[in-house]
């Protein structure tokens, strides 16, 4: 997969923080990347460790329940983004009819890799994939794969007009029929 992005000689249709679509010159390749900030979640974890250790050296029995609280929550939020934060590239080959697909490990690691291949014809559809949340909606650009099997295209976090920009360039690249399904 290294060489086959090597090789290409493309031309960038989409390059932001969520998401970065190339597509070669000749529209036979594309390739659909989103790669999280690793750095930065390397320096949040060193804080909340720093933090953890400054405020649980500092207390007296007293408060001790109220913040050990407090921590653990603190925890469960952290822990929750950090095994759900992945880089996902997809290749898309329409001169092979072949689609790879990997999905990064926990914290850029091996762990829970993976890495699949199948092929274009397999794809049934593009999914917009909805989160609801307190203040406002995200989005998520997902290929079905068969009935069942979904894959992720970019993070959770898109707005509706990003998300939609996104799943409509994939789709014309891919088939122009195929259909775009908005998933609750």
């Amino acid at each position: 997969m290294e060489q086959e992005l090597q090789d290409l000689a493309s031309e960038k249709i989409v390059d932001e923080e969520a998401i970065r679509i190339r597509i070669t010159l000749d529209s036979s390749k594309m390739v659909i990347e989103a790669d999280p900030h690793f750095a930065l979640i390397y320096i949040i974890i060193v804080v909340f460790l720093f933090l953890t250790v400054l405020i649980f050296s500092s207390l007296d029995a007293n408060d001790l329940p109220l913040w050990t609280f407090l921590g653990l929550i603190m925890w469960g939020v952290f822990i929750v983004f950090i095994f759900t934060t992945r880089k996902f590239r997809c290749l898309i080959n329409k001169a092979t009819g072949n689609v790879r697909y990997f999905r990064g490990g926990i914290l850029a690691t091996k762990i829970d890799e993976s890495i699949s291949n199948f092929e274009i014809k397999d794809i049934t559809s593009i999914e917009m994939k909805r989160f609801v949340q307190r203040y406002g909606d995200t989005f998520q650009v997902r290929l079905l794969v068969g009935s069942q099997t979904s894959f992720e295209l970019t993070g959770k976090d898109l707005k509706f007009s990003k998300c939609q920009s996104y799943a409509e360039i994939i789709k014309d690249f891919i088939d122009p029929a195929l259909p775009i399904k908005a998933v609750d």
